[in-house]
């Protein structure tokens, strides 16, 4: 993924004019959609998944020199995209605009798994970038989505896949358990 980061930073520019990288949950390999059109085109957690992998990578090693080098060079496109994608709302919390939250082909706000799964690249990539005391400037942006993130969208008390999803309306119900164990 750090290998396909310059392609996916021009065609996140591209496709939503916004700075860092959006990678669509269906890649291939060098980059790029490997959906031709699905669903899963504006299913929009391929960078967050990915990056929790980096997060664990690094919260299991404490690898500065990975963190530098690989980890938070991917996380800040991420980070970058999402908190320019995200828009504040009338409640003063961020939220995300209508995506297609993964396994459930319909539009919905607030996707859970691009929620749950942002955050702990967020709360990094704010980490690093204090560390190593560079994107200071963008920092404070990060910083306060962090402090205006949205709640996870929930249905009678239940995570639910959106916020626009019913509970009831099939569902890969492992993405609603991303809140309670990345926590």
């Amino acid at each position: 993924f750090n290998n396909a980061l310059p392609r996916t930073i021009r065609e996140t520019k591209e496709l939503f004019e916004l700075p860092g990288a959006c990678y669509p949950l269906e890649m291939c390999f060098m980059g790029g959609e490997a959906s031709f059109g699905s669903a899963y085109r504006i299913t929009l957690c391929g960078g967050p998944f990915c990056g929790i992998v980096y997060v664990w990578a690094y919260r299991h090693t404490r690898d500065v020199k990975l963190l530098r080098e690989r980890i938070y060079p991917f996380l800040r496109e991420v980070v970058r995209f999402f908190a320019a994608f995200m828009e504040k709302g009338d409640d003063g919390r961020y939220h995300l605009p209508p995506t297609v939250p993964a396994e459930i082909f319909t539009l919905s706000r607030d996707s859970i798994a691009e929620l749950a799964l942002l955050r702990p690249c967020l709360e990094l990539a704010i980490e690093a970038s204090r560390m190593f005391d560079v994107d200071s400037d963008e920092r404070g942006q990060w910083e306060d989505v962090l402090a205006h993130y949205p709640s996870y969208p929930t249905k009678r008390g239940v995570i639910a896949d959106g916020s626009d999803i019913p509970l009831k309306h099939p569902s890969h119900y492992t993405y609603r358990l991303h809140p309670v164990v990345l926590a």
